[in-house]
């Protein structure tokens, strides 16, 4: 039994640090074991090119809470549309043609549900989109603090030191999910405006130099004098 708790109680510091951690490159920073007192939680970024089709697949057991979040980062008019399907291919849930989406449900039907990103309904243009995905069980942590109050009294402070992580940790995973969304949303919004005034600089500078041309010559033709007379004598 203590050495469960110690186990246990490693692993839930592990996923706060895991949590609190900034991740600059975007990549899934954190994954919890779907069998553990956390579940899981996944989050993605990637294209979607036109017409394209992109499905993730979560297992989720009874009763689980099943949370899924998505916006679209760039791309045209950043609509897209979401597909969430249980595991008898039925709909649970879905976004159509909007950049933004969020879907909690409590799981009736164990098995592995897909989340389907479908950029069908455009023709040319690629969409760049987040995507976070998380599932965990409530009745796992009832039955983790059954078994700490049979453990010794000693270990109580212990419980409500785990309690105490379990919720920061999971309000903390999705206000970072939320932060890393809108970051990421102003991230290529700045480097849109950048790429949009290099060539406005560009162009102007261009506009600059083709003025100052023509100016130089229409300059130099006012003062340019012919060298002989309208009856071709030499100019005196």
């Amino acid at each position: 039994m203590r050495t469960d708790l110690v186990t246990t109680v490693r692993f839930l510091l592990s996923g706060l640090w895991l949590a609190t951690r900034w991740d600059v490159g975007w990549t899934e920073s954190f994954d919890f074991d779907l069998h553990g007192p956390l579940g899981a939680q996944h989050e993605f970024k990637f294209d979607v090119g036109p017409g394209d089709v992109e499905c993730f697949f979560q297992k989720a057991k009874l009763g689980a809470h099943f949370h899924v979040s998505f916006e679209v980062l760039r791309g045209a008019d950043r609509n897209i549309d979401v597909y969430i399907k249980q595991p008898n291919g039925r709909i649970l849930d879905q976004h159509l043609w909007t950049s933004a989406g969020v879907t909690e449900k409590v799981v009736h039907l164990e098995g592995d549900y897909s989340i389907c990103v479908d950029n069908a309904n455009s023709r040319f243009s690629t969409k760049l989109v987040y995507l976070f995905i998380s599932t965990y069980k409530e009745e796992e942590w009832n039955t983790f603090v059954v078994e700490l109050e049979a453990a010794d009294a000693s270990l109580q402070d212990t419980q409500k030191a785990v309690d105490g992580v379990r919720s920061k940790v999971a309000k903390m995973a999705h206000l970072i999910g939320l932060g890393r969304v809108r970051s990421g949303k102003d991230y290529y919004v700045a480097l849109t405006n950048n790429e949009t005034i290099q060539n406005m600089s560009i162009l102007t500078i261009f506009v600059f130099v083709i003025t100052s041309a023509v100016q130089v010559y229409f300059v130099k033709n006012m003062f340019k004098t012919a060298k002989v007379t309208p009856t071709q004598k030499p100019r005196a």
